[in-house]
């Protein structure tokens, strides 16, 4: 540390160093801090030193295991990250930070809940809450109405926990809403005002209870879950129990959409058009039990196939897909380069995949599916795991169909 400590307005700790080497005398000769940055220090040992700064506007202090009721004397903290932290609740007087605007928990695993009072703190802007395990928010969240970014939003069944309460917040940026099985009606849903919501990641999911079984119009449910299209990136769906999918999951003015992840959706017959994406790169299906084809769309009328940008493809856990297309057509997945299947016993082969290099195959599999394999000479990577009906490849399978593999497992 500098001679000259009282000057010092942005401090920061890294990995290596120890409480040991830092002299408290000096470090309380500081006058006015402002910012502080501990990654992977003794942090525990360090808060109470940095939490006599109440000049402090940032703090990222990650990896502690308790947060002091005297964080709540930090008045003009406009920034809070506890990310990675292994405590189990926040103390009340973190509503008293009013000018914090950014509070990041992510990966907060042990934390059971966040203060009630939280939604008095006017300034916030952004709450992360990746990877946390909560069973709900504070209530009325949408009081908020600074908050421009919200990572998880867990429905409830009480009036202040309801999903109405994300109709007033302008959010953009990632967002994921639980427990959409407790969802009452298509109203409660359009109270949502999904589509005024510029996000850029939405990830929409039920779960499996008695709930879920008797949730009513849950089709219309997901229908008016609809954000702004122009925005979004990514989507992912989760648990829906509906048999059909809504159309604008397959609307080709989703310009911006390049992932689609597609989960635990049993009661399913058929999938969205997923082919009509135009920029659709990357594409995740997994335990939809009851689909036949990945891809029945009939293009128009049209001989060319869809799906003109996909690079990646998985499919999991689909016991009853036959056929990756209905139809053979040309062009279809013309820049698929990687396809991982995995449990897929009666997928009966492939379809001309131009660009593939990269194939893994896990569970059991078709002998039409190995099959098919060798017309793809491209290859760079083939991986077969937990498959021991493959003792062998077929008749006439050999590595000179493949003349730049460098790997076969």
């Amino acid at each position: 540390m500098p001679s000259n400590t009282e000057r010092i307005r942005h401090l920061s700790f890294y990995q290596g160093n120890s409480f040991g080497e830092v002299d408290s005398i000096r470090l309380h000769s500081i006058k006015s801090l402002k910012t502080c940055t501990v990654a992977r220090f003794d942090g525990d040992k360090l808060l109470p030193h940095l939490l006599k700064f109440h000049s402090l506007r940032a703090l990222d202090l990650k990896y502690i295991k308790e947060v002091p009721s005297s964080i709540g004397n930090l008045k003009y903290l406009r920034y809070l990250n506890f990310s990675s932290g292994d405590f189990e609740i926040l103390p009340e007087s973190i509503c008293q930070l009013w000018n914090l605007q950014i509070l990041k928990l992510d990966h907060c695993y042990s934390l059971q809940y966040l203060p009630n009072s939280l939604t008095q703190l006017k300034s916030l802007q952004h709450i992360s809450l990746i990877g946390c395990y909560i069973s709900s928010l504070p209530r009325q969240i949408g009081k908020l109405t600074s908050l421009r970014t919200l990572s998880m939003y867990i429905v409830g069944n009480k009036r202040g926990f309801l999903l109405a309460e994300l109709g007033q917040l302008n959010l953009k940026g990632e967002l994921h809403i639980k427990h959409l099985e407790r969802v009452k009606s298509v109203t409660d849903a359009k109270e949502a005002n999904m589509f005024s919501k510029h996000l850029s990641l939405l990830w929409l999911s039920w779960e499996r209870t008695a709930e879920s079984q008797l949730q009513e119009n849950v089709e219309q449910i997901l229908e008016v879950l609809q954000p702004h299209i122009h925005h979004l990136q990514e989507l992912r769906v989760e648990g829906y129990t509906g048999v059909h999918f809504p159309q604008w999951m397959s609307s080709p003015s989703l310009k911006n959409l390049h992932c689609v992840y597609i989960k635990d959706c049993q009661s399913c017959l058929h999938l969205p058009q997923l082919g009509k994406l135009p920029y659709l790169k990357e594409l995740f299906i997994s335990n939809v039990s009851r689909i036949i084809y990945l891809d029945e769309e009939s293009y128009d009328g049209g001989a060319e196939g869809g799906f003109t940008e996909l690079e990646h493809l998985s499919l999991e856990k689909l016991p009853n897909l036959i056929r990756i297309s209905r139809e053979d057509r040309e062009n279809l997945f013309p820049h698929l380069s990687a396809l991982v299947v995995i449990e897929c016993p009666n997928l009966l082969g492939l379809p001309c995949l131009p660009s593939l290099n990269y194939i893994c195959i896990q569970g059991k599999c078709n002998q039409d599916l190995l099959s098919s394999i060798h017309k793809h000479g491209g290859l760079e990577s083939l991986c077969f795991y937990d498959n021991k009906e493959l003792t062998c490849f077929p008749d006439g399978f050999t590595t000179c169909d493949f003349p730049g593999i460098v790997n076969i497992e």
